[in-house]
């Protein structure tokens, strides 16, 4: 039998969908990883999946929102009988103050600080 993953994101304060968050979904002890984004209404689903377990991992969040780096387990057994394994998850938007903070420390950190000349 094969079973479905259902990802919905939201934003955390509002509860709107969020459209073009990617995720990495991976099966442990095996080759099997997949790249999907949530389309215009929050969600994708990743169909056609085998008994295993399921990690399932933000890779890049919607623009305006801050990277959820939680790495979601999912269990998917046969015995359960669940058609859809369902995850609601929720991303902060980044507070306008600080992300200019955060892109010059990126920066300087990627380009090993500043140089004068």
């Amino acid at each position: 039998k094969k079973h479905s993953i259902r990802i919905k994101k939201t934003d955390k304060a509002s509860g709107e969908a969020l459209h073009g968050a990617e995720f990495m979904l991976t099966k442990k002890y095996s080759n099997y990883n997949k790249m999907v984004t949530t389309w215009s209404d929050g969600e994708v689903t990743i169909d056609n999946l085998t008994d295993g377990e399921y990690e399932i991992v933000e890779v890049d969040p919607p623009s305006g929102y801050k990277l959820d780096k939680t790495v979601h387990s999912v269990l998917i057994k046969e015995e359960d009988n669940k058609a859809v394994y369902l995850l609601d998850l929720t991303n902060k938007k980044i507070n306008p103050n600080t992300r200019d903070i955060i892109v010059a420390w990126q920066s300087f950190k990627r380009y090993g600080g500043f140089r004068f000349s």
